[in-house]
């Protein structure tokens, strides 16, 4: 039997996608924290980068840390 080869996904998809994850999360906070007032793309630029990969990163670190929380609160 023959075996075939896994194809696997270039590196420059896999090394940012956290980044690229925590920068749409970022903005996306950033833009339901206004409500909607200010437009979705003045957030979600090359100025506002840095910012909105922290925003999303915390995010992130907050929800997994709940989640764990949570899940020991109920099944313990």
């Amino acid at each position: 039997m023959v075996k075939k080869e896994k194809k696997q996904l270039p590196v420059y998809y896999v090394e940012n996608s956290e980044k690229h994850s925590s920068e749409f999360f970022g903005a996306i906070l950033r833009y339901l924290l206004v409500f909607g007032k200010k437009p979705y793309k003045a957030f979600y630029n090359e100025k506002e980068l840095k910012r909105n990969i922290l925003i999303g990163r915390l995010f992130k670190i907050i929800f997994f840390m709940l989640t764990i929380i949570l899940c020991y609160y109920f099944l313990i």
